[in-house]
């Protein structure tokens, strides 16, 4: 069984919520991090074997 190191970006748009009158309720900030997943085929199908931070490996 080998294993593969996969880096993912997420990247999160700032975001908006508006009330039924169109009035700003909450505003977030945009955002991007990276996580590291490692995977493994067995055989027979894909396996995630750990997740974390992608700096840290």
């Amino acid at each position: 069984m080998g294993g593969y190191p996969v880096d993912v970006e997420l990247r999160q748009t700032q975001a908006e919520v508006h009330d039924s009158s169109g009035r700003l309720v909450r505003s977030t900030a945009g955002s991007t991090s990276k996580i590291g997943v490692d995977t493994a085929f067995d055989g027979d199908s894909w396996r995630v074997i750990a997740v974390g931070n992608a700096e840290d490996r």
